[in-house]
């Protein structure tokens, strides 16, 4: 249990900067030593390793100290900061000079927090690798006289961990135009997770984890821009020149340490990066004129490698601008090998920057393209079926036990109710001359539902149904 010491003593180092060099100082050092151990653990430590339970010959690795202390400030996330201080100070104060074992930890800081952390133990710290968080899917709809309605589907993907991680508290913040920002949490399980929230504004940026708290399989950095210049966004890997801005922006950059989606028409010989790509967003993006160097480096054991593994001179720039787009090449840009074209170093420059991902992408037609689309997130259909105004009423709406439906009579013959993602939940036929029903709604969970009548012509209309 080597991490209970090591993992802990470098956290502790984060703790003291915090203290006397303040929340900015200590964020650059754990955002530091995080892209570290995303780059560097499994290399030195031959593979992905979990914090707990290493083998003998890695007890001294980067696995242990410096991602030992990176799943440490997750943990502190998952508590909130009363409760892991004082939970931590009497777990050191019960266990003084005495051995201690992670399972023990875990069952400490559950008792004392009240927070069950099985999960995060589970996840964090008996499993190697790290979990990614994305948006794959968001739309918003107006509701009568309730605001706006945010739908959103949430993807987890993998860089080398064993299952998908559960209830993970992943922070949404929605900004307005005013770049006001509004928080809520909900937990994440599994490869995909529909998420719905009720606003009074349009958000203008939704982000996820914008503070940083999950050290998951994403470096990213963010700056607000309001003058010409040049902008490092350091773990992010990119360097921003901004050429002219109109008003200020807020940029965020995440390097994603999974790799792009592969492309949906393929063009033979291209292969896209096997390991990662961009997100470029923000707020008033369309403000900014800027162009953005891309580093790569492909010697030895590095970023990469193998990926680059013929002349730098067949390296292109991908773009897309959602995961519903497929992979274009990029407008324009500029390849900048240096002197030397089989060092595998040298920077691609992409100009005119905007909103969406960016991968590198090499011609080889040696080799095979293999890659597949991991796992399916995509929404059902009907979620397009058009948002009938005055087709059928639906009320009480939000609703808590039950819902009545009415309608003209002889003008539909089903009614369904199906999640946003596209799972029906209830289906009943209508009766002709019926002009209304009730549907009992106790046994489902709280959150926004479809519910959609199908005409006698075969047309479809679908009204946001709240259960709360």
């Amino acid at each position: 249990m080597k991490w209970l010491n090591e993992g802990w003593a470098v956290y502790n180092e984060h703790l003291f900067l915090e203290k006397f060099y303040g929340d900015s100082t200590y964020r650059k050092r754990v955002r530091d030593n995080h892209d570290l151990v995303l780059r560097k653990a499994h290399v030195d430590d031959d593979s992905y390793l979990p914090v707990s339970g290493v083998p003998s010959e890695y007890t001294y690795g980067t696995t242990v100290y410096k991602k030992g202390g990176d799943m440490i400030h997750t943990l502190r996330y998952y508590m909130g900061d009363s409760l892991f201080f004082h939970c931590v100070k009497n777990y050191l104060a019960d266990f003084a000079f005495q051995n201690a074992t992670t399972a023990q930890l875990r069952d400490y800081l559950s008792q004392c927090s009240g927070i069950n952390l099985n999960d995060y133990f589970n996840d964090w710290i008996y499993a190697p690798g790290f979990s990614h968080f994305s948006i794959e899917w968001k739309q918003t709809l107006a509701t009568t006289g309730s605001g706006l309605l945010v739908n959103m589907l949430i993807r987890q993907r993998s860089n080398h961990t064993t299952h998908f991680y559960n209830n993970v508290p992943v922070k949404i913040s929605y900004f307005d135009t005013q770049w006001n920002r509004t928080d809520e949490v909900v937990n994440v399980s599994g490869e995909c997770t529909s998420h719905s929230s009720l606003l009074s504004f349009e958000p203008v940026y939704i982000a996820l984890d914008f503070d940083q708290k999950l050290q998951d399989a994403i470096s990213d950095e963010w700056k607000i821009i309001r003058n010409q210049g040049s902008y490092d966004f350091g773990t992010a890997r990119t360097i921003v020149n901004v050429n002219s801005v109109s008003d200020s922006s807020l940029l965020r950059v995440e390097y994603n340490w999974v790799r792009p989606e592969p492309m949906k028409n393929r063009i033979e010989g291209l292969h896209l990066h096997d390991k990662h790509y961009w997100t470029f967003d923000g707020i008033n993006l369309e403000n900014l004129s800027a162009n953005v160097r891309f580093d790569y480096y492909g010697n030895d054991n590095s970023l990469d490698a193998p990926f680059i593994s013929n002349s730098e001179d067949s390296i292109i720039m991908l773009y897309r601008a959602n995961s519903d787009s497929d992979w274009v090449f990029v407008d324009s840009f500029s390849v900048s090998p240096g002197s030397n074209l089989n060092d595998k170093l040298g920077y691609v420059t992409v100009y005119n920057i905007r909103k969406g991902q960016y991968t590198f992408g090499i011609y080889n037609s040696a080799v095979t393209d293999t890659s597949t689309k991991e796992g399916d997130c995509q929404f059902n259909s009907i979620v397009e079926a058009k948002i009938g105004d005055k087709a059928f009423k639906l009320f009480p709406n939000p609703s808590t036990d039950m819902v009545t439906i009415a309608f003209e009579r002889n003008i539909f013959n089903r009614a369904s109710i199906y999640n946003l993602v596209g799972r029906r939940f209830i289906e009943q036929i209508i009766l002709p001359d019926s002009d209304h029903f009730n549907w009992q709604l106790s046994d489902m969970e709280n959150g926004s539902y479809l519910v959609t009548l199908t005409a006698i012509s075969g047309n479809r209309f679908s009204k946001i149904l709240i259960k709360q």
